[in-house]
């Protein structure tokens, strides 16, 4: 099926039927960034059918099922029989939300059921698959100079995220902890998996550089001790006192939130840097220093920091790593400003303003499917 001529017509003008394939069409960390795809889309040039790969269902899932054209469930067929249903839906722009992540059905892609196909937000990285059109990107996520190394053509967006898609409302901004704890609280709420060894002897290189510092780490898995005691060890191998390290494991989602609270600045993960937790984290006026590292996953916060106009956030080796936390601790009041200001400042930014964010991927899209078209007719 994969060689057989589509059946699209290959006009330019026409309105454009794109096809989103996921796993992950509900309370999900994948559909905060690209749910506005779904709901925010021109319906006057594009019509949106969601192939869900799930049988979980959500508050989210029944908002993204009210918002496209048609929803269809695909969980049970085969990559052959959901290729089919995507051909017989006339599907002109068909694209993974998965990547290779859970749930994936890059064996459709495979099929080739669609005349354009794009992976794009839900797992950001190439799929390293041919049949794989174009992978959306932004030039800190894939600099000019690496796009050879994809099997997709990379293309440029304003971010690598849709803007976050956040249904539920956060707690206010509070002021800068630092000022009644009279020390600086640094932060981690990324997953375990994200934590490396290296990263925690380098926080732990931080503490031992700002006398007096605490650190919050709270992530789902540290309520159990072998985890609690592996996260403190290099802490303790510094000579870090424990009553300095605050572990918290797994909360309920308004209780992860408010714990932003607690800090005055985060301290990233490498090499896989922070993504929704960077974002959530910028929502409650809490900064990061990251590492910006060689690797896509490991420029995630970078790609945000540098959207939101905070490049003098982001390190390039581990040394100015720990000088660059060292140095944001020192001033509390410039701290305090940022926090007060951050969440205006994301909401102003490419990563707040959606419907700008919704045009410049549908100009994307009609770029695509223009070049479908004049390579057919």
């Amino acid at each position: 099926m994969n060689n057989a001529p589509f059946a699209n017509a290959p006009d330019p003008n026409r309105i454009i039927k794109v096809g989103y394939v996921s796993a992950d069409f509900r309370e999900h960390s994948a559909a905060l960034v690209f749910g506005a795809m779904l709901t925010k889309f021109n319906a006057g040039a594009f019509q949106v059918f969601a192939y869900s790969n799930s049988a979980k269902a959500d508050a989210v899932t029944r908002r993204f099922q009210q918002n496209v054209t048609q929803w269809r469930e695909i969980g049970r067929l085969s990559d052959a029989a959901a290729a089919h249903m995507i051909r017989d839906d006339g599907i002109d722009i068909l694209v993974d939300l998965s990547g290779h992540s859970a749930g994936n059905r890059l064996g459709v892609f495979a099929i080739k059921p669609a005349p354009v196909q794009i992976t794009a937000w839900g797992y950001i990285t190439g799929t390293g698959m041919k049949a794989v059109d174009a992978i959306f990107a932004d030039p800190v996520i894939i600099p000019e100079d690496e796009k050879k190394f994809y099997a997709e053509q990379v293309v440029y967006l304003p971010n690598v995220v849709c803007p976050a898609f956040f249904l539920t409302k956060y707690p206010d901004v509070n002021a800068l902890p630092a000022f009644a704890k009279k020390t600086v609280t640094f932060g981690s709420f990324n997953r375990l998996a994200k934590i490396s060894d290296q990263t925690l002897k380098t926080w732990a290189r931080v503490l031992v550089a700002v006398p007096n510092s605490t650190m919050v780490v709270k992530t789902n898995g540290l309520e159990h001790p072998h985890l609690r005691e592996r996260v403190l060890k290099p802490f303790t191998d510094a000579g870090i006192d424990h009553g300095r390290i605050t572990i918290l494991g797994r909360t309920s989602w308004p209780e992860h939130v408010a714990a932003f609270h607690q800090i005055d600045m985060a301290l990233d993960a490498f090499p896989h840097s922070g993504g929704l937790t960077t974002l959530e984290g910028l929502m409650m006026g809490v900064p990061v220093v990251t590492l910006k590292w060689p690797t896509l996953v490991g420029r995630l916060s970078a790609s945000f920091l540098t959207a939101v106009g905070l490049t003098d956030w982001i390190a390039e080796t581990e040394d100015a790593f720990v000088a660059l936390a060292v140095q944001k601790a020192r001033d509390l009041e410039q701290l305090n400003a940022l926090r007060q200001t951050l969440r205006a400042r994301l909401g102003k930014s490419v990563l707040g303003d959606a419907d700008t964010y919704v045009a410049a991927v549908e100009s994307e899209y009609k770029k695509l499917w223009g070049r479908w078209c004049a390579a057919t007719a």
